[in-house]
């Protein structure tokens, strides 16, 4: 990736290479003044050969994965509710 372009998720678990024009950024965040609109699905993960229109998988994050233990049950046991 160079400094003006991002990869997405498109149409049919493709990879999209877009151009962009970032406004700000440091060692973790950088925003956009536009290209990305609200629900794509920004791939944040290195591609060794990255080539537009390739197939990609997508894994959840960590964050996305549920528990099997209710959130109530959860909260219980760590002292919040």
């Amino acid at each position: 990736k160079d400094n003006s372009s991002i990869w997405i998720v498109g149409e049919n678990q493709t990879l999209e290479i877009r151009k962009v024009r970032p406004v700000w950024r440091d060692a973790d965040v950088v925003l956009l003044k536009d290209g990305l609109k609200p629900g794509e699905r920004l791939i944040v993960s290195d591609l060794p050969a990255p080539v537009e229109g390739m197939m990609v998988r997508v894994e959840p994050l960590k964050s996305e994965i549920k528990s099997d233990q209710p959130v109530k049950e959860k909260a219980a046991k760590d002292g919040t509710s």
